[in-house]
Protein backbone atom coordinates (compact mmCIF):
# COMPACT_ATOMS: atom_id res chain seq x y z
CA UNK A 1 0.00 0.00 0.00
CA UNK A 2 1.26 3.40 -0.99
CA UNK A 3 1.66 5.88 1.66
CA UNK A 4 -1.61 7.89 0.62
CA UNK A 5 -3.53 4.85 0.43
CA UNK A 6 -2.69 4.14 4.38
CA UNK A 7 -3.28 7.60 5.43
CA UNK A 8 -6.55 7.47 3.40
CA UNK A 9 -8.12 3.96 3.89
CA UNK A 10 -6.31 3.54 7.45
CA UNK A 11 -5.30 6.46 9.51
CA UNK A 12 -7.93 8.97 8.64
CA UNK A 13 -11.25 7.27 9.68
CA UNK A 14 -9.31 5.78 12.91
CA UNK A 15 -8.39 9.50 13.81
CA UNK A 16 -11.79 11.00 12.52
CA UNK A 17 -14.08 10.05 15.46
CA UNK A 18 -11.33 11.25 18.16
CA UNK A 19 -11.03 14.51 16.19
CA UNK A 20 -14.20 15.91 14.91
CA UNK A 21 -15.84 16.08 18.48
CA UNK A 22 -12.87 18.09 20.03
CA UNK A 23 -11.88 19.94 17.09
CA UNK A 24 -15.94 21.37 16.62
CA UNK A 25 -15.84 22.07 20.56
CA UNK A 26 -13.05 24.06 20.39
CA UNK A 27 -14.69 26.08 17.76
CA UNK A 28 -17.91 26.71 19.33
CA UNK A 29 -15.99 26.87 22.95
CA UNK A 30 -13.88 30.18 21.05
CA UNK A 31 -17.19 31.37 19.67
CA UNK A 32 -18.48 31.51 22.86
CA UNK A 33 -16.03 33.09 24.96
CA UNK A 34 -15.97 35.98 22.14
CA UNK A 35 -18.47 37.59 24.74
CA UNK A 36 -15.49 38.15 27.27
CA UNK A 37 -13.73 40.29 24.82
CA UNK A 38 -15.77 42.76 25.56
CA UNK A 39 -14.35 43.37 28.67
CA UNK A 40 -11.09 43.79 27.16
CA UNK A 41 -12.45 46.24 25.13
CA UNK A 42 -12.11 44.61 21.79
CA UNK A 43 -15.35 45.70 19.56
CA UNK A 44 -17.74 42.52 18.86
CA UNK A 45 -21.71 41.87 19.19
CA UNK A 46 -21.93 42.59 22.73
CA UNK A 47 -19.97 45.39 22.98
CA UNK A 48 -22.15 46.43 20.31
CA UNK A 49 -25.04 46.06 21.87
CA UNK A 50 -23.61 47.38 25.00
CA UNK A 51 -22.97 51.14 23.26
CA UNK A 52 -26.70 50.42 21.70
CA UNK A 53 -28.14 50.01 25.43
CA UNK A 54 -26.45 53.04 26.62
CA UNK A 55 -27.77 55.20 23.84
CA UNK A 56 -31.46 53.69 24.06
CA UNK A 57 -31.68 52.64 27.16
CA UNK A 58 -33.16 49.42 26.15
CA UNK A 59 -31.10 46.49 27.83
CA UNK A 60 -33.28 43.83 27.64
CA UNK A 61 -34.14 43.56 24.06
CA UNK A 62 -30.59 44.07 22.70
CA UNK A 63 -29.28 41.75 25.17
CA UNK A 64 -32.20 39.08 23.95
CA UNK A 65 -31.25 39.97 20.63
CA UNK A 66 -27.25 39.27 21.20
CA UNK A 67 -28.24 36.31 22.65
CA UNK A 68 -29.79 35.31 20.03
CA UNK A 69 -27.47 35.82 17.34
CA UNK A 70 -24.83 33.70 19.51
CA UNK A 71 -27.23 30.92 19.52
CA UNK A 72 -27.33 31.03 15.39
CA UNK A 73 -23.86 31.22 15.33
CA UNK A 74 -23.52 27.99 17.59
CA UNK A 75 -26.30 26.38 15.71
CA UNK A 76 -24.31 27.00 12.34
CA UNK A 77 -21.63 25.66 14.33
CA UNK A 78 -22.93 22.75 15.82
CA UNK A 79 -25.43 21.20 13.34
CA UNK A 80 -22.33 20.65 10.24
CA UNK A 81 -20.24 19.00 13.75
CA UNK A 82 -22.61 16.24 15.09
CA UNK A 83 -23.43 15.42 10.83
CA UNK A 84 -19.99 15.08 10.46
CA UNK A 85 -19.66 12.80 13.82
CA UNK A 86 -22.71 10.72 12.83
CA UNK A 87 -21.19 9.91 9.86
CA UNK A 88 -17.74 9.19 10.66
CA UNK A 89 -19.18 7.26 13.98
CA UNK A 90 -21.78 5.45 11.81
CA UNK A 91 -18.97 4.12 9.60
CA UNK A 92 -16.30 3.10 12.52
CA UNK A 93 -19.06 1.18 14.00
CA UNK A 94 -20.08 -0.82 10.98
CA UNK A 95 -16.18 -1.64 10.07
CA UNK A 96 -15.78 -2.73 13.43
CA UNK A 97 -19.05 -4.82 14.31
CA UNK A 98 -19.54 -6.58 10.95
CA UNK A 99 -20.67 -10.08 13.29
CA UNK A 100 -23.58 -7.90 14.49
CA UNK A 101 -25.11 -8.05 11.24
CA UNK A 102 -25.58 -11.84 10.98
CA UNK A 103 -28.82 -13.71 11.15
CA UNK A 104 -27.52 -15.87 14.44
CA UNK A 105 -29.23 -14.41 17.46
CA UNK A 106 -26.55 -12.96 19.92
CA UNK A 107 -23.88 -12.71 17.09
CA UNK A 108 -21.67 -9.78 18.13
CA UNK A 109 -22.26 -9.77 21.57
CA UNK A 110 -19.43 -10.40 24.59
CA UNK A 111 -19.33 -13.87 25.74
CA UNK A 112 -19.56 -13.65 29.75
CA UNK A 113 -16.76 -15.02 31.37
CA UNK A 114 -17.18 -18.01 33.51
CA UNK A 115 -14.70 -20.26 35.64
CA UNK A 116 -15.14 -23.18 33.31
CA UNK A 117 -14.42 -21.31 29.91
CA UNK A 118 -11.10 -20.07 31.77
CA UNK A 119 -9.81 -23.35 32.36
Amino acid sequence: MSAFTKLRHVIIPQTMPAIIPATGNQVIGMLKETSLVSVLGVADLLQSAQAIYARTYQTIPLLIVASLWYLIMTLVLSVPQSMIERRFSRSTRARLTPAATSAEPGAGQPVPMTRESLL
